[in-house]
């Protein structure tokens, strides 16, 4: 099962900690540890995945703030193009079928070209 990046950092965060130790240090490297060989490799890691998390966290705050301004935008450019419909609708006269025609359409946008069909009955029961 993989750990979560908090539960990982603590690991590498208590590991290197117990080799920063110098009595773990001395015997361990006794025992054929290569303590700071070793210390190297989890700072490098656990550098990495901070680093990683931080441009992370830098996407999603990015992200939210598009979304934002893909929010902003939507409304303004919806408005203006059912403006344009109006208009259009407008200029073929409203009761023509052309200016029905240009209604229909953005009508369609959230309800779809044709209503949707009953739901199926249920079965009889036993």
């Amino acid at each position: 099962m993989a750990q979560t990046f908090t539960e990982t950092i603590g690991m590498l965060d208590l590991v290197i900690g117990h080799l920063d130790n110098a009595g773990n240090a001395a015997t361990l490297t006794a025992k054929g540890l290569a303590v700071a060989a070793t210390k190297t490799r989890l700072t490098a890691a656990k550098d990495n995945l901070v680093q990683l998390d931080a441009e992370q966290e830098a996407l999603i705050v990015a992200s939210q703030n598009k979304t934002k301004e893909l929010e902003a935008a939507t409304a303004p450019s919806y408005i203006d193009a059912s403006g344009m419909v109006d208009a259009i609708a407008g200029f073929y006269g409203k009761n023509t079928p052309a200016g029905k025609n240009i209604l229909e359409l953005r009508a369609n946008i959230r309800r779809g070209p044709n209503p949707a069909p009953a739901p199926p009955s249920a079965p009889p029961g036993p």
